[in-house]
């Protein structure tokens, strides 16, 4: 594997991504309205905080524990059959309150919750199965095709009169399309399950669970909290600026997930030197999107929601400057986070996970009911830049760490060119439509580019990631 050409794989597959989940927001939102939209929203909250009881951390297992070199077929079919006790409760819990549910919802959606998560979790595993095979840029198109489902088939059935129902159905018809292509996608054969691989997946996954319990937290805990706290437009509002800035994740997302399993093997080898070579360039490489996006967000945060979505949302323009200054501090994160559980250390990640947990929720408490869904952001980027400390403090006992200084600094100058630059583009011509935006987004990003080029570190730094790794 690659990691370069895995890496570029996986991001244009992410931004694909990214892309239908811009425009699947924008669409159900403004044809649904906000409290349209809410129950949907609500639904995919609900199934994300499900899918970590009925998971345990396992995914993360499967990957590791393959990737380390056991056998592909044994490990899918073994945490095939751990899952079952945890999805058959979770289920059984989530149908004794049926009522309670719909309430939260504002729909009776309890047993297609539980259906969608059965299929969800089944992909995952055999997604997870695939990376850990070191096939990452085989793994791209499996979440992408989930996306393209909830997009196509979502689409489909509001023309078809399901109304705030058609998102929710093309989700779980987008999984399903998830499943079948991962299926197709992995080269191991079946194998049977093993109480030594289950041995070793729980001793992974027992703590890989609190990272996942932190990744939900960080993804949702913001949004059920303000549902306690603020009007369902508001939710929503907010829940188009969170989306909008995790399209910044793209980039640095595909990176953690393609050095994972890269890193596993290689600590698995003893070889500890090539992962300290590699850490610097993925650390200076993390950023790349997210400063840009950052400085830009600053000019065109109340543009990129009325054009895209509708102008009742720009109530969520200061929101989206606060999640795209906290987008800085998840892309070192991502890196520190998946190289820290590639090392064999998930008890570690554990544990700063947990701290970030506890200030997550009472700043949220705190900050939503002070400052609404401005607080929600503050509270998520206070509580993500301690997470991303503590990993750094962690992977340093065990790695050496070559902070990239001369990239980083690179990277805000160029940033702060770029600003300069649109910024007299835009008090020369402004911006008064949605095309006008997106050329500016364009130059943006391009006068960017130009900039970071021009460092002979970026470019060596681009070299050498396309010459790390190893071929598979």
């Amino acid at each position: 594997m690659r990691i370069g050409r895995s890496a570029t794989t996986l991001f244009l597959a992410n931004a694909g991504k990214a892309l239908l989940l811009f425009a699947g927001t924008a669409y159900f939102s403004q044809v649904l309205g906000g409290a349209g939209f809410a129950p949907a929203i609500l639904f995919e909250a609900l199934l994300g905080l499900l899918s970590i009881p009925a998971d345990m951390g396992l995914r993360g297992a499967v990957e590791k524990r393959i990737s380390e070199g056991d056998r592909a077929g044994v490990v899918v079919a073994t945490s095939l059959v751990l899952k079952t006790v945890p999805l058959l409760l979770v289920g059984g819990v989530v149908l004794l309150f049926r009522g309670q549910i719909a309430a939260y919802l504002g729909a009776p959606l309890a047993s297609l919750l539980v259906l969608t998560l059965a299929v969800q979790e089944a992909a995952l595993v055999c997604t997870a199965a695939v990376r850990g095979e070191l096939r990452v840029s085989a793994s791209a198109p499996i979440m992408f095709s989930k996306y393209a489902g909830w997009v196509g088939i979502g689409v489909v059935l509001v023309q078809f009169g399901y109304g705030a129902l058609a998102p929710v159905y093309g989700l779980l018809g987008g999984n399903v399309v998830a499943l079948l292509w991962a299926v197709a996608t992995l080269r191991a054969t079946p194998g049977r399950p093993a109480v030594a691989t289950a041995r070793s997946l729980v001793r992974y996954a027992r703590y890989n669970v609190v990272s996942d319990i932190g990744g939900y937290a960080y993804n949702w805990i913001d949004v059920l909290v303000l549902g306690l706290f603020v009007a369902p437009a508001s939710v929503t509002a907010y829940e188009i600026a969170w989306r909008v800035s995790m399209t910044v994740m793209t980039f640095s997302a595909a990176l953690s997930d393609t050095i994972f399993p890269q890193i596993s093997a290689w600590d698995a080898d003893g070889s500890k030197r090539r992962i300290e070579q590699l850490l610097p360039h993925m650390l200076a490489l993390s950023i790349f999107v997210a400063v840009p996006s950052f400085f830009g967000a600053l000019l065109y945060a109340d543009a990129i929601l009325a054009f895209v979505f509708a102008p009742e949302y720009t109530i969520a323009a200061v929101a989206l400057v606060v999640l795209m200054g906290e987008k800085v501090f998840q892309s070192v994160h991502a890196v520190l986070g998946r190289t820290l559980q590639a090392i064999d250390r998930p008890d570690l990640a554990a544990m700063a996970t947990v701290l970030a947990i506890a200030v997550n929720v009472v700043f949220n408490v705190v900050l939503i009911q002070a400052y609404g869904i401005v607080g929600a952001a503050a509270a998520t980027a206070l509580s993500f830049l301690l997470n991303t400390v503590a990993h750094g403090y962690f992977v340093a006992q065990f790695l050496s760490i070559e902070i990239p200084a001369r990239q980083i600094a690179h990277s805000v100058l160029s940033a702060v060119a770029m600003t300069a630059g649109l910024l007299l583009v835009r008090q020369t011509f402004g911006v008064t439509t949605p095309l006008a935006l997106v050329g500016n987004i364009f130059l943006g990003g391009f006068l960017y580019v130009v900039a970071m080029l021009l460092s002979r570190q970026v470019r060596w730094t681009v070299r050498y990631s396309f010459r790390a790794g190893e071929s598979v």
